[in-house]
């Protein structure tokens, strides 16, 4: 059957809700070159228990107003309906929050928060990823000497185009300093892993996956290595930027009484992200707020 398509004008095969929610996501994925997108269980429960039916309709009544087609090249009209879209939902999201007081009522609980601090100031992530960075060997070299375990995880898979050119994923199996290790690679700590490297701890948007270190209490000295790093805060969103694996394998660290530090898969080394539990935690909370720099930048941003 074919149905008016008011959107674009023209007769368009019928689509159902269902298939137009896969290709919202597809049409974002493109937007975004690249970037995946990270299931969070705690976003998929939150979303059914706060979204009720009727939303549901409103959401399924707009779906069938607009619908979508196959090849987003030959409609880029789509883009603004879409994006449109999105944005009341996520207007219509944090209403619902707001509401409902999500976060301080019914995620208190369940709800970790990692500490971020940022590794390379004012620059952020607008650095030359094959430049030699002063957190190389004021944060990484001894993250990594005192460690037991580093592992890197898998980027992209294909090139894509970003920021005016093709981006090339790194391809991990063929750096000598990694060994494969169930889906992940392993930093060989007997070679040197960072003079000559650069370009694999700097790399950002998804070339390379996450780096994470893995640390026993004691084993670093947080309050030299806090003096540093700038911009301490804890994170709302610790799967955003990240593989889904790797903050899977940091928050089993520190169930376990470890410390876990990741590096983002998106950002390089703009931040690290800092999991541990109980009075360990807390005293790398009160290290980071002694001796981080720039303590209250967020603070002043408000």
């Amino acid at each position: 059957m074919r149905t008016k398509n008011y959107l674009f004008g023209r007769d368009t095969p019928r689509k159902t809700p269902g298939r137009a929610v896969c290709y919202i996501f597809i049409f974002l994925k493109k937007e975004n070159k690249g970037c995946r997108f990270h299931h969070s269980r705690r976003l998929q429960t939150t979303m059914i228990s706060f979204i009720s039916l009727k939303i549901c309709n409103k959401i399924l009544i707009y779906l069938r107003q607009y619908k979508t087609k196959r090849n987003f090249r030959q409609s880029p009209q789509i883009g603004y309906a879409f994006r449109k879209f999105v944005s009341g939902i996520y207007e219509l999201a944090v209403t619902l929050g707001d509401h409902y007081s999500i976060r301080h009522e019914t995620m208190k609980d369940d709800y970790f928060q990692p500490l971020d601090v940022n590794l390379t100031g004012d620059i952020r992530h607008h650095y030359d990823e094959k430049n030699v960075l002063p957190a190389h060997e004021l944060v990484i070299r001894p993250l990594l000497e005192k460690s037991t375990d580093a592992f890197v995880y898998r980027g992209t898979k294909d090139e894509y185009f970003l920021y005016g050119k093709m981006q090339v994923p790194i391809k991990l199996e063929e750096i000598d300093i990694l060994i494969k290790d169930r889906g992940k690679f392993k930093f060989d700590k007997k070679k040197e892993c960072i003079l000559g490297n650069e370009y694999l701890w700097n790399a950002t948007t998804w070339k390379r996956g996450s780096i994470i270190f893995i640390l026993k209490d004691g084993q670093i000295n947080f309050s030299e290595l806090f003096k540093n790093t700038y911009r301490p805060g804890k994170s709302a969103t610790p799967n955003s930027g990240n593989n889904a694996s790797a903050t899977k394998k940091c928050r089993e660290e520190a169930e376990k009484g470890n410390i876990a530090i990741c590096l983002p898969a998106s950002n390089g080394l703009e931040w690290m992200t800092i999991y541990a539990k109980g009075d360990i935690f807390k005293d790398i909370i009160e290290q980071a707020e002694k001796n981080c720099n720039e303590k209250d930048y967020y603070k002043r941003k408000k």
